[in-house]
């Protein structure tokens, strides 16, 4: 595997977070025990961030997406259209302007896949001008067409390919299980190609990808953990090991 593009993220200690950041991050794991650590070191080509709902994940993911240059709604590195300045949702933290990312090279390529703004990705993507630049989809093709999962697919095999960063929120959103095991493929092929990822997500599938680094996101802090510890993983099993008693279990 190639070498590391993002290697660390930190929150700068000036001015103080909370003159800078709106009050609900504050309250956000992520956010309170990244800024008690020098750094999260990313250590793997494909990072996974997991944790409960209201974790940071997704803020985390987004913040360092707008630091890196992409647009808040998601899309390519510089955008589907070169000359168009970066898009925002209005909807985004400050997180992003008081976060430090280390690099070890230049980024020059990129993705920035976004579950909240999916519809917007998707149209930005039969936008005429992206449509034209596209290397593996039939520019006549519409991803509007294709269901939620179909074009998450679609848009991982056109944009995802060698050196770059790519960031994915919660992938598996709109993906059947078949279809996120065929996503785990493609994450650790590409991979082998150069490619690095930081992921958010809450599947028990996407997370063994062989050789990632898992860091969970909970009140304890950013906590290294394997694939084998992550509760979605054994609420998975335990559910699947006792389908109908589990659930006489939660009706009841």
């Amino acid at each position: 595997m190639a070498a590391m593009l993002v290697t660390a993220l930190r929150l700068r200690s000036h001015p103080p977070l909370e003159d800078v950041l709106e009050p609900y991050l504050l309250h956000l794991p992520a956010v309170r025990h990244l800024a008690r650590l020098n750094a999260l070191e990313l250590r793997a080509p494909v990072t996974f961030l997991v944790g409960d709902n209201g974790a940071g994940k997704s803020t985390l993911v987004e913040a360092l997406a707008l630091a890196l240059g992409f647009d808040a709604t998601g899309g390519p590195l510089g955008g589907f259209d070169p000359t168009r300045r970066p898009r925002r949702t209005g909807t985004e933290s400050a997180l992003h302007r008081q976060l430090v990312v280390r690099t070890a090279a230049p980024i020059l390529r990129g993705f920035y896949l976004r579950s909240e703004t999916h519809f917007d990705l998707v149209r930005d993507a039969d936008d005429a001008t992206a449509k034209a630049g596209r290397n593996t989809l039939d520019p006549r093709s519409r991803l509007q067409q294709r269901s939620h999962g179909e074009s998450i697919l679609d848009l991982v095999a056109e944009h995802v390919h060698g050196e770059g960063i790519y960031l994915l929120d919660e992938p598996e959103a709109g993906l059947s299980v078949i279809r996120q095991m065929a996503l785990l493929a493609e994450i650790h092929h590409a991979a082998g190609r150069g490619a690095q990822f930081v992921i958010a997500t809450h599947s028990p599938i996407l997370p063994a990808v062989p050789g990632a680094q898992i860091v969970e996101i909970n009140e304890a802090g950013l906590t290294p953990t394997s694939f084998e510890d992550l509760e979605s993983v054994a609420a998975t099993r335990e559910f699947l090991a006792d389908p109908a008693g589990t659930a006489r279990y939660l009706v009841e």
